[in-house]
């Protein structure tokens, strides 16, 4: 999208909506013709860029090698752009030919004689490499001038090529950069430096016969101010980011402290500067803080004295002073950011940027405090290839300067935030770095592997929360509660640093406000953790003047009521929690039927009902029923054989449901039998033997069996949820 949005755009009108026939036509027909790209041949070249300074060394080739990758660098000095018409853009969009004044090759002499007219610019020092590029790439690019906007397939070939050529002039920043380094290192050079994609974004690219512009930044290319079309239109106007007014009222006004340099921070990411953006970013975070917390403290009547005596607690730990700052504030750093309909099935609006659900912003402060403590203090050198963690880096960090400046937000979910991205560009196609160069390979795309789905990564990070390396129970609890469709805010800043003494969200539940309490693994619920959640519960009932339930989600809490030990002493801890009107629930199972709704589709209030019932809750839907367990399964005869309850009864029709291991399994089976005979219905005790559909997973003995009830199908809301 990014690459049609911000680069190749044919002349000759407006694009137009496609129907699906004509959608699964270009597939068709792009697919076919990429195929031709890349098994076209390869033909030698070289790729070359100007230096936004001189390396003051005589012109010569010099051997690079980064890590096993071997290049030649040739140093031009004193070569001669020749532009198209009366002026030197700055783009070199109007650069037609390169070469040593009075000495052009036959080829381009023929270029610049096609032209009315040239003017001539004196370049400042050149790198130019040999490489080897795919033949269609140097025809792609001859056919963009000539490509109507209703020709998706050309319009996608020509992207292709200026993507194919961009990526490659990216990886050769690497060798740029060596060959710099080696000249700073020899010859003292101050005003020589580290380039990026910035410093050097207009590169050519020049065969035998043709030559080539390629830019690796949209901003870059422009000529003049951005503009920006509506979809249809043929129209274009000149892209507005802010207001003679706005900028107007900003002069006359102080900075917020920590804004210029969270400001710097984006300026160079966008610039390739990563190191750097990064330690700018944690200076903002750092300096809000103080500031922060000088201004509430000063308002609290604090002198100066005591004030910096404050301040100088936390002078060497910046976690306690962020701590301390949050009560003051009275508002915690927001928790789990995420997405609200993650289990969205709609294809037309799926969730997008699944990486950033899930995201915590105080683990994301201190990563990226690590980060900067390397940078500064190791030398670390955050590479141009890891744009995706130092663009994260560094957006969390705003997020964090929009909470703790929540006046003077920074508008990311601005149209202008959609723009400046596509100005950025990226490289989507990855260059190979072998021992023989570097050189373009077609992408090879496992589907079964290689692509995800938002809504499958998404589920799949639901799984992790609790049964990754690093479980979060966080991320669970609100991942949960989103599915449910219950809202749900961050609980305020509590100087207790125990979950039990202090719930971690308030959720509106049916009509109840709710304490909810993640646990996390291993949590021993002893009559001490019991009292402590009671207490904390009528706390917050006092402090808000309310009735208020509580919602405990403990991993692996089934283990604590099922074992063979359980005791007496135990189940008086659980009435304890009943009697309180808090429910304990096994994060596990719950998260059994989140899966469930996406699965086979069950309703959110049958699970809502469960998470409001005091003491603790098994989670089984009410709708279900126990009839009984598995005998045996019959594998051999796509079948399971169950042993039916006393007094529990199974008809044709009817929904089996398995659970194992806080999973469900739940299918409609074709025919039930008895002793080998199709039957309508079953009545207990009888074992009975139900067909297995295909898909369904292997079913073993002693899982216990459920049907659901005949009056309640999938997504029925009927289930009434408790005031």
């Amino acid at each position: 999208m990014a690459a049609f949005a911000s680069g190749f755009r044919p002349k000759g009108g407006p694009a137009k909506v496609m129907s699906l026939e004509e959608i699964q036509s270009a597939f068709a027909m792009r697919e076919k013709e990429e195929r031709k790209f890349w098994d076209a041949p390869l033909t030698k070249a070289t790729i070359a860029a100007e230096l936004p300074f001189w390396l003051m060394v005589e012109p010569s080739e010099v051997e690079l090698l980064v890590g096993d990758c071997p290049a030649t660098a040739t140093i031009h000095q004193g070569l001669v752009g020749y532009h198209e018409g009366g002026l030197c853009l700055n783009s070199n969009n109007n650069l037609i030919a390169v070469a040593y004044d009075g000495r052009l090759p036959r080829s381009e002499q023929a270029r610049i004689d096609s032209v009315e007219s040239v003017v001539k610019r004196l370049m400042k020092t050149t790198i130019e490499f040999d490489i080897e590029i795919h033949e269609s790439v140097i025809s792609a690019w001859g056919q963009r001038n000539s490509v109507l906007p209703a020709d998706n397939s050309k319009v996608s070939l020509v992207n292709l090529a200026m993507q194919y050529m961009s990526s490659l002039a990216y990886a050769h920043l690497p060798f740029v950069n060596r060959l710099i380094y080696a000249y700073r290192s020899t010859s003292f050079d101050p005003f020589a430096f580290e380039v990026s994609e910035w410093d050097i974004a207009n590169w050519y690219i020049e065969t035998e016969e043709s030559f080539c512009i390629v830019n690796l930044m949209p901003y870059k290319s422009l000529d003049s101010s951005p503009d920006v079309g509506v979809f249809g239109k043929s129209t274009r106007s000149r892209y507005l980011a802010t207001t003679p007014g706005d900028v107007q009222a900003q002069a006359l006004t102080e900075l917020t402290p920590g804004k210029s340099q969270i400001l710097d921070a984006k300026s160079l990411l966008v610039r390739g500067r990563f190191s750097e953006a990064i330690r700018s970013a944690v200076t903002a975070i750092e300096v809000s803080v103080e500031a922060k917390t000088r201004e509430l403290l000063l308002s609290r009547g604090l002198q100066n004295e005591q004030l910096e005596a404050e301040l100088a607690e936390t002078k060497m730990d910046f976690f306690e002073r962020l701590r301390r700052l949050q009560m003051l504030i009275g508002r915690r750093i927001p928790g789990p950011r995420v997405f609200w309909d993650w289990l969205n099935d709609d294809s037309d609006d799926p969730p997008l940027a699944p990486y950033l659900n899930g995201v915590q912003l105080t683990r994301e402060l201190d990563a990226v405090r690590r980060i900067r403590h390397e940078i500064v203090h190791r030398g670390l050198g955050v590479s141009i290839f890891d744009r995706g963690p130092a663009l994260r880096a560094i957006e969390t960090m705003s997020w964090l300067f929009e909470w703790l400046e929540p006046n003077d937000p920074f508008g990311e979910d601005t149209e202008n935030y959609a723009f400046y991205s596509t100005m950025r560009g990226q490289f989507p196609l990855e260059a190979s770095f072998t021992k023989d160069g570097v050189c373009m390979r077609e992408p090879k795309l496992d589907w079964e592997n290689d692509v995800v789905f938002p809504k499958d990564s998404l589920i799949e990070q639901y799984r992790q929360s609790l049964e990754g390396d690093v479980p979060d129970v966080d991320v669970f609890a609100a991942m949960t509660l989103s599915a449910l469709g219950v809202s749900y805010s961050d609980a305020d800043p509590s100087s207790e640093q125990s979950r039990l003494a202090h719930e971690q969200l308030w959720a509106k539940i049916g009509k109840r406000d709710t304490l909810v309490f993640s646990l996390e693994r291993g949590t021993r619920l002893d009559v001490n953790a019991v009292s402590r959640l009671i207490q904390r519960k009528r706390n917050a009932e006092i402090s808000s003047g309310r009735r208020l339930q509580g919602l405990v989600f403990l991993e692996n809490a089934n283990s604590l009521i099922e074992r063979d030990d359980f005791d007496e002493f135990f189940r008086e801890n659980l009435l304890s929690l009943q009697l309180a009107d808090i429910t304990l629930v096994d994060a596990n199972r719950v998260m059994g039927c989140i899966l469930a709704m996406d699965k086979y589709g069950w309703d959110q209030q049958w699970i809502i009902k469960k998470l409001s019932q005091p003491g603790f809750s098994d989670c089984i839907p009410d709708v279900f029923s126990a009839i009984g367990s598995v005998k045996r399964p019959l594998p051999r005869h796509s079948a399971v054989s169950i042993s039916l309850n006393e007094d529990s009864h199974f008809k044709s029709g009817d929904c089996l449901m398995f659970l194992v291991s806080n999973r469900f399994i739940e299918f409609t089976p074709p025919t039930i039998q008895v002793e080998r005979t199709s039957v309508e219905q079953v009545d207990g005790p009888i074992d009975f033997g139900a067909e297995v559909p295909d898909g369904i997973p292997p079913i073993k003995s002693n899982w216990l069996a459920y049907t659901r009830r005949a009056d309640v199908l999938p997504s029925d809301s009927s289930v009434a949820v408790p005031d």
